[in-house]
């Protein structure tokens, strides 16, 4: 049996306006929200976690220069390391700077700014290349 305080009408209806003038805007943490217009694959990750897979992806992918991963993992490393690697076709301080703060890995700012940067210098983009390798044994997902 569930007992509900007993207040006079005009409080009730008080608190019935305080209830209904919070915006619709806010929202808890477990409803859904429509994703209109919101194109980024959020990998399944908190953000920070993202920014922390991503980093370390591409400084792997700097260094041993492929390297073996999901399709949706690929697909959002393209997006993340391709202005990375135009911004190393300038050999300023300020873009070392720059991609260092995504990166932080020395090693692979001086290969990304040193060898990687010579071979793209003349390409005006486009310097990735996701080649599909097949399902993965065991779990069947797609691998790059």
């Amino acid at each position: 049996m569930r007992v509900t305080p007993t207040l006079p009408n005009s409080q009730t209806h008080i608190l019935s306006l305080i209830r209904f003038a919070i915006p619709d805007t806010v929202q808890s943490s477990n409803e859904q929200v429509m994703r209109h217009g919101d194109k980024i694959n959020n990998l399944g990750r908190k953000a920070s976690h993202r920014s922390a897979l991503l980093s370390n992806l591409a400084s792997q992918l700097i260094t041993h220069k492929r390297i073996v991963t999901t399709l949706a993992k690929a697909k959002v490393l393209r997006t993340y390391i391709e202005p990375l690697i135009t911004k190393a076709k300038e050999n300023t301080t300020h873009q070392r700077r720059v991609v260092f703060s995504y990166l932080q890995d020395k090693e692979a700012i001086t290969e990304l700014f040193g060898t990687v940067a010579e071979k793209v210098a003349g390409r005006p983009g486009g310097y990735t290349r996701i080649i599909k390798l097949g399902m993965r044994t065991g779990t069947q997902r797609r691998r790059q």
